[in-house]
């Protein structure tokens, strides 16, 4: 039997400016991004229910909530020691 498991959509950019669009299960979503923006690619970004949230190099960024969330149009920074539930 086949579970259903909430996904998310990441797109990472490469310095080739090349993207690549996987869907990664909430559990492990943020932390992946913040890898990723670390230690391989020049743009991540991912696409949850209620936000979108946009890493740097460095694994903090910025979260652009939308209308779903209970901040919409907000835009909130957070460091790369944060997990934000989008």
């Amino acid at each position: 039997m086949k579970t259903h498991q909430s996904r998310v959509k990441l797109i990472v950019q490469s310095p080739s400016e090349r993207n690549t669009t996987v869907w990664l299960p909430y559990a492990v979503a943020f932390a992946a991004a913040r890898g990723i923006a670390r230690e391989t690619h020049f743009a991540v970004i991912l696409m949850g229910p209620y936000g979108t949230a946009r890493f740097n190099y460095s694994g903090a960024g910025v979260v652009e909530w939308n209308e779903h969330s209970t901040m919409p149009g907000t835009t909130t920074r957070f460091c790369e020691r944060t997990t934000v539930c989008i």
